[in-house]
């Protein structure tokens, strides 16, 4: 079955171009000014200034608020940020440049359908370092969220794609296997109600659950029933032990937003230590794993809902109860809908667009957060010298 119907990024956006550069589509909206632009580059050049540099003013005030400075120690704390944003500007370019020798050094290569061995042997020995720099760093980023070390499935079998198909590692068993006879969704649905992008958006949600599950689990769904079906209840609570019938979201946006407040909301319910993890940084964090999880998983969604449902469906049988057993009736729904859709492009390129928009935005807030945190121990440092002068 085709997927005909996702619009989660404005066709507006695509289509239309950079307001700075005025030669790439514009990818991102200020959300102060209403200001198109495709990259960093772009919305920090000299014709968004005013807008940018309105942002790290706000981002002070509220440091220095409860501080007793005056005038003239904050217009010196404003230089400080103007300074360290003029000195910022040139790492871009070097970053920018980057890139773009990357794109063109896959100009000509379809990704998606290429063999991943050919793309790492294109790879320098700096970019491949970096690469594995990057998954090292995913990976402690989880840490973050107080789960265990866990490689899942759906990353053995990248693994194996990357290293050879052929041969069979000893973590293969840990994949789940597809039964024979898989679930007919046209038998259970109305022509017109196959293509309403309301069963994708729950069946991404079902899918982040999983991952999250998995994660925090190890693997192990069965080990403690109590905590899973608790996990499912706290994380699902709008999809699998939902009684409505209708969708709660009107976007993969708001499923990633939801998801994640969800999962923020288990762990300080969990442990009252989990509780700083609800700052912006970690809301961040936990978007960008979960969409990393979501790109792989999407690929591999009927075996991960068969293994969500096969799960979900042997604890139903040990406890009777239900709102269970219309979870197990949910995903078997759900599992049957995944085999049926052939067609997840648009969703992985919606997904991939949210992330490009994220990672933007997570950058943009350190940045910002850095200079004000930086321009304040300037400030204390100066004020600390000038007391022992005075003294």
């Amino acid at each position: 079955m085709e997927l005909k119907i996702i619009q989660d990024t404005p066709e507006p956006v695509q289509e239309t171009l950079c307001e700075i550069c005025e030669k790439q589509f514009s990818k991102y909206v200020c959300p102060r000014c209403n200001l198109r632009y495709c990259s960093l580059t772009c919305y920090k050049d000299m014709r968004h200034a005013d807008c940018t540099e309105s942002f790290y003013k706000q981002s002070v005030t509220e440091e220095i608020k409860s501080r007793d400075i005056d005038k003239e120690s904050k217009n010196k704390m404003l230089e400080m940020l103007k300074r360290l944003e003029e000195e910022k500007a040139e790492e871009d370019v070097l970053e920018d440049d980057e890139y773009d020798e990357l794109l063109e050094k896959f100009n000509d290569l379809d990704i998606d359908n290429a063999d991943p061995e050919l793309i790492w042997n294109m790879l320098s020995e700096k970019e491949r370092q970096e690469f594995r720099s990057m998954v090292s760093k995913l990976d402690d980023t989880w840490h973050r969220f107080d789960l265990p070390d866990y490689i899942p499935w759906w990353m053995i079998i990248q693994q194996s794609r990357i290293q050879d198909m052929t041969e069979s590692t000893s973590d293969d068993h840990r994949i789940p296997q597809l039964p024979d006879n898989l679930p007919d969704f046209n038998k259970m649905t109305q022509p017109s109600t196959r293509g309403s992008p309301h069963l994708i958006w729950n069946m991404i949600h079902i899918l982040a659950t999983y991952s999250y599950l998995m994660r925090h689990s190890m693997g192990e769904l069965l080990e403690d029933i109590q905590d899973t079906v608790h996990v499912i209840e706290t994380v699902s609570a709008e999809i699998l032990f939902s009684t409505a019938a209708s969708c709660p979201f009107g976007s993969i946006h708001e499923v990633i937003d939801d998801i994640v407040e969800r999962i923020l909301r288990f762990q300080e319910q969990s442990s009252p230590a989990k509780r700083r993890m609800a700052a912006v940084t970690a809301r961040y964090d936990l978007k960008i794993l979960i969409i990393h999880d979501l790109l792989k998983l999407v690929p591999e969604r009927k075996r991960a809902m068969f293994d969500f449902w096969h799960a979900l469906d042997q604890i139903s049988k040990k406890r009777k109860k239900r709102s269970v057993g219309l979870a197990v009736r949910k995903l078997y729904f759900y599992w049957a809908a995944a085999c049926a859709f052939e067609d997840m492009e648009l969703v992985l390129a919606s997904l991939r667009s949210i992330l490009s928009k994220i990672e933007i935005e997570k950058t943009n807030f350190e940045q910002d957060r850095e200079a004000a945190q930086r321009a304040i121990r300037e400030y204390q440092k100066a004020g600390s010298t000038a007391k022992i002068q005075e003294i």
